[in-house]
């Protein structure tokens, strides 16, 4: 088949939008992929971005899964921003998952513009990792120099070369892979249970301990400073264990979603939704008392990494609960 008549690549580019608010990069980085891919190797080229996209919604609604064996790529624009955004979190973890699952990795093609000193393989935070331990893009110069320099036009082409190559090797390894495991097969779906169970209980202890700590904090602000700080230093000492526990635990579910939820379990996950619902309401719950210690945060110092931790926590668990409705739905 000549390469006009190919069908073309789609491209999903998953970003921080605020990222492009302040680098102005999507624009020109999406025109220039899709022309170099077609001038160079003959391949079209449809990036969609919007995440409004009605191509875009179908493809996460009916299942990554099945678009996986049409071979999409999946490309995450990453910045230490990308990390803190659920809807990025969420859309990293399902194709991750999904295309270790269906045997073509390649098809997730990381292209780094900041934060690159995070990509370490022993990060915390487990999607980081998973950016650091393949072979990412680095186009930070390519970026820095601007859309109409030689290195943007070298990186870029070179991008467009890759993704090309990745696609096309991905499309024989679908053509002959056996079908994915059903969900009879499946042993995630119990552990998966479990580590629900265990971060829900984790959740209502610290609602109540924040609770309880935040009045405590609240009444030595109206005392001598001394007093104050010893206070808040108690607080902080006194949450930190429970705050590596949870943001340690919602870790751990986060990682346990992506695994056991793929789009072939939606049965159990859909078991699951009443669970689901109480689980928002009391992350909701922990966030406002979280949003309450802010401006406490600001005068006692000793709060603040604690706190931090608890809000990784926090975000963590958005995102597996985004995954779960995902899932169920």
């Amino acid at each position: 088949m000549p390469p006009s008549e190919e069908s073309p690549i789609r491209v999903f580019l998953s970003y921080a939008q605020d990222d492009d608010h302040v680098l102005g990069f999507i624009g020109p980085f999406t025109r220039a992929l899709e022309q170099f891919a077609f001038s160079d190797r003959g391949r079209r080229v449809e990036v969609f971005v919007d995440r409004t996209d009605l191509v875009w919604g179908q493809e996460w609604r009916s299942g990554i899964d099945q678009a996986i064996d049409s071979a999409p790529v999946f490309l995450p624009l990453i910045t230490n921003l990308y990390f803190d955004r659920p809807y990025c979190r969420k859309e990293l973890h399902r194709f991750h998952s999904e295309a270790d699952r269906r045997g073509v990795p390649s098809l997730l093609l990381p292209v780094v513009l900041l934060g690159h000193r995070m990509l370490t393989p022993d990060h915390e935070d487990p999607l980081v990792r998973v950016i650091s331990e393949r072979q990412y893009r680095d186009l930070r110069e390519a970026m820095l120099e601007g859309s109409g320099s030689a290195v943007w036009r070298r990186a870029v082409l070179a991008l467009a070369g890759d993704l090309v190559d990745v696609v096309e090797e991905a499309e024989r390894v679908l053509a002959t892979a056996p079908p994915a495991p059903s969900a009879d097969e499946d042993p995630l779906l119990g552990a998966f249970r479990e580590r629900h169970r265990a971060v829900g209980a984790l959740l209502a202890e610290v609602r109540t301990a924040l609770s309880a700590e935040l009045v405590a904090v609240e009444r030595a602000s109206v005392r001598p400073s001394v007093e104050a700080q010893r206070t808040a230093l108690g607080v902080a000492s006194a949450l930190r264990v429970l705050g590596e526990r949870f943001s340690d635990g919602c870790r751990d579910y986060e990682a346990a979603v992506a695994g056991a939820l793929a789009p072939e379990r939606r049965a159990g996950a859909a078991a699951l939704a009443d669970e689901v619902a109480a689980l928002w309401a009391d992350e909701r719950a922990v966030s406002d008392l979280l949003d309450r210690f802010r401006p406490l945060e600001e005068e006692y110092a000793p709060l603040r990494h604690t706190l931090r931790t608890l809000r990784r926590g926090c975000k963590s668990l958005q995102t597996a609960l985004l995954l779960v409705e995902r899932g169920a739905g």
